[in-house]
């Protein structure tokens, strides 16, 4: 009877260990686990829905109308915010930095000084996927395929306006106990729930595709196969229907060869409409903490008994802005401003807010207009009556 049973086992969720560690030939520190760790951040940006939404919508208000110059034209920093290098304004950096700086909590500068080293000749982002440090940050390792450690790999000194020479790299680093050469995204403490979030909806997906529920008994009433083709049958059926798309089989096989195969249930599926409601509601909250976010609506996520009117939206991006958003100004403003003081610009440089939503109706609008409403109703009860 032992051998008529073939129970497939699924392994703990196990989120990417994230550790520093010396890399092969030395230098540099590896990114977390295999020095991967910069793009499992990505994927679950590319993946999970409200990560996406509540990331991008935080670059737009961070980022908000771009670099513009304080008081009188300074034609000198109008032309540091237009070209930061060959193709991209300071504004266009400003984004891709933001960008960076949400998803892993830092971002890199390449600085290329002028041939004099009087000035700064370009600014350039760079994919922050691509770039190693050392464990102090003095030097920088950029590489287009980490995975390929024979890739080429440049070196680069770090930004250093003492030393104006040559290409360095300046990186943008947010603050975070206990870690040494790279930085890691505020939303840290949620990462279990933005991969649940993923696999919640591959869940729903393979359910849709396949028409599969989870937690199935399948006999195959073909005799007793050798276990060779035991393994080829399982391997058919584990490709096609474990994992989060529809997961939990036993596969069993009878002698009795006039029976049609058959799928029974064995219990309920792992998520039933109720629990998914639950689970996805606990799913979002805790999404929600791990963003320091308090007005999902502002990033066009829509929650149950949250009506999203103009008031709750426009109070709700005052809290942000002020809890969180003049912050990562601020910091982003001081440092390009020292990059343009180095260029000879004299005006300070400012990132201009989007604009609030704050159009109201004035209280004599509002009562004429329920006046309005009110004699167009009466005039409809007479022409009735």
């Amino acid at each position: 009877m032992s051998n008529e049973l073939l129970v497939l086992s699924f392994a703990e969720a196990k989120q990417p260990e994230y550790k520093e560690k010396k890399g092969e030939g030395g230098g540099y520190i590896e990114f977390g686990h295999k020095n991967e760790y910069p793009n499992y951040l990505v994927d679950l940006f590319n993946k999970s829905a409200k990560h996406n939404a509540i990331i991008k919508g935080k670059v737009n208000y961070i980022t908000g109308n771009g670099f513009k110059i304080v008081g009188d034209a300074d034609p000198i920093g109008e032309q540091f915010i237009a070209s930061a290098n060959q193709s991209e304004s300071l504004t266009e950096i400003l984004r891709k930095v933001s960008t960076d700086i949400e998803i892993f909590g830092g971002a890199y500068l390449q600085i290329i000084w002028s041939q004099v080293g009087e000035n700064l000749s370009e600014i350039y982002h760079l994919d922050y996927t691509k770039v190693r440090a050392n464990e102090d940050n003095t030097q920088y390792w950029y590489s287009d395929n980490w995975k390929d450690q024979k890739y080429k790999k440049e070196v680069y000194n770090a930004f250093n306006s003492q030393l104006r020479t040559g290409t360095q790299i300046l990186y943008l680093k947010e603050y975070r106990p206990n870690l040494n050469a790279y930085a890691l995204p505020g939303y840290f403490g949620a990462l279990n729930y933005i991969e649940s979030d993923i696999e919640i909806s591959k869940h729903v997906l393979g359910n849709a595709q396949t028409g599969f529920s989870a937690s199935k008994l399948i006999t195959l009433p073909h005799g007793e196969p050798t276990d060779d083709e035991k393994r080829t049958t399982e391997r058919k059926f584990t490709d096609r229907f474990t994992g989060s798309d529809g997961k939990k089989f036993i596969l069993s096989f009878v002698q009795d060869i006039a029976k049609k195969p058959a799928v029974d249930d064995l219990g309920a599926s792992d998520l039933t409409k109720e629990d998914f409601g639950r689970v996805d509601t606990m799913i979002q909250q805790n999404i929600f903490a791990g963003h320091q976010i308090t007005t999902p609506s502002l990033f066009g996520i829509l929650v149950e008994g949250s009506l999203g009117t103009r008031s709750e939206i426009r109070d709700g991006y005052e809290v942000f802005k002020n809890t969180y958003v003049n912050d990562k100004q601020q910091y982003l403003e001081g440092i390009f401003n020292s990059l343009a003081e180095i260029n000879g610009v004299t005006t300070e440089l400012y990132i201009k807010p989007v604009e609030q939503i704050n159009f109201e109706f004035s209280e004599s609008v509002i009562r004429s207009e329920e006046r309005r409403v009110g004699k167009e109703c009466a005039s409809m009860c007479r022409s009735r009556w």
